[in-house]
């Protein structure tokens, strides 16, 4: 067995570690399957999930959503939908600022990688995937590579950015549509939060603040989340029998300590140019686009009149958008001058 695995407890039991009741062989079937996979360095995901993380996590640029009775809604360019719940109440600029502070914590590259990892918790021994998990908050920073301080404590900030993150991902609902598949008419979706209710713990004197003032101030010492169904059905369906629909990821790395900066890091860049190109594409149905290198380098907001320095900025923020699969090629080299045109090639929604 690989050496990341050596510490997790993979000797499988006809008797479940959680609820002390017996499983039947079909279970302890699928627990084989789910060790022999992680033995490939392997960690199961929900297919759909998956399939729909790039759109989900894509980071807000100027996009304005609609304040109702039901709260704020955001129906985006990239057919994906959020909605945060609040009370109808008289300051909707209020409303709305509060919500989409909410909803960004949910659609980012961080958040991705959460998930990521509470996917990975929820495959491992004792849940053998199983939705619904119990973590301290300092192992998942452990895991997401936050260094702590001397006292092996950490950060304030740290705690503060998960904590209001798994609230986030608890309080959005995402909706995700789709084209019906096998040759039927018409479409198919449906909107969930990625995490269902959330429970905490902790040892600290809260006095009289309320579970969110709790969850913004990094106070939790243990989260209890469930993954909320419809983004884990292709593991485990409802009932708890074992799921058929789900994609194999390598394992995540634990970073090396101190392998996250403080406070993150995200290329305002990239975003920027994957919500033009997108809205682009739905507009028009064209998969390529030849534009100015002025215009686009005015789009990405690259103000560095170096052409040398600006290009290699531009460079590295297109190949991310290939990696991503939103873009196949572009135009290289770059150019130099300003109305010299790139050509953006396979885009795609």
């Amino acid at each position: 067995m690989s050496e990341q695995l050596s510490a997790t407890p993979w000797t499988i039991l006809k008797v479940d570690p959680i609820t002390g009741e017996l499983i039947d062989a079909k279970e302890l079937a699928y627990r084989q399957r789910i060790r022999d996979e992680a033995e490939q360095g392997k960690v199961g995901v929900d297919a759909l999930y998956l399939e729909a993380q790039r759109l989900i996590h894509q980071p807000l640029t100027d996009e304005r959503g609609l304040v109702s009775g039901e709260g704020w809604t955001l129906e985006r360019a990239n057919r994906t939908t959020l909605r945060v719940a609040f009370e109808e109440g008289p300051d909707r600029a209020a409303i709305e600022k509060m919500a989409v502070a909410i909803a960004r914590l949910v659609i980012d590259d961080f958040a991705a990688e959460v998930m990521i990892h509470l996917f990975t918790i929820a495959n491992d021994p004792p849940h053998f995937r199983h939705p619904r998990l119990t973590v301290r908050l300092t192992n998942l920073l452990d895991r997401l590579g936050f260094k702590p301080d001397n006292r092996g404590v950490h950060y304030s900030e740290h705690r503060r950015k998960l904590s209001t993150t798994l609230l986030a991902l608890s309080m959005t609902h995402v909706g995700v549509q789709r084209s019906r598949r096998g040759g039927h008419k018409g479409a198919e979706g449906f909107i969930s939060p990625l995490l269902g209710p959330i429970g905490y713990v902790t040892d600290q004197e809260v006095g009289q603040l309320s579970p969110f003032q709790i969850f913004e101030r990094g106070l939790p010492d243990v989260v209890s989340v469930t993954i909320a169904a419809p983004w884990y059905q292709g593991l485990r369906e409802e009932d708890g029998t074992p799921g058929t629909h789900y994609s194999l990821i390598p394992r995540p790395r634990p970073r090396p300590e101190g392998g996250r900066r403080r406070g993150g890091s995200r290329s305002p860049v990239v975003r920027v140019l994957r919500e033009y190109l997108q809205r682009y594409q739905q507009a028009s149905g064209e998969r390529e686009i030849a534009i100015t290198r002025g215009k686009l380098l005015e789009i990405a907001g690259i103000t560095n009149r170096v052409t040398g320095q600006a290009n290699t900025t531009l460079a590295r923020a297109l190949d991310a958008l290939v990696i991503e699969g939103l873009l196949s090629s572009y135009t290289s080299p770059l150019p130099l001058d300003v109305m010299d045109l790139i050509v953006l090639s396979g885009l795609s929604l």
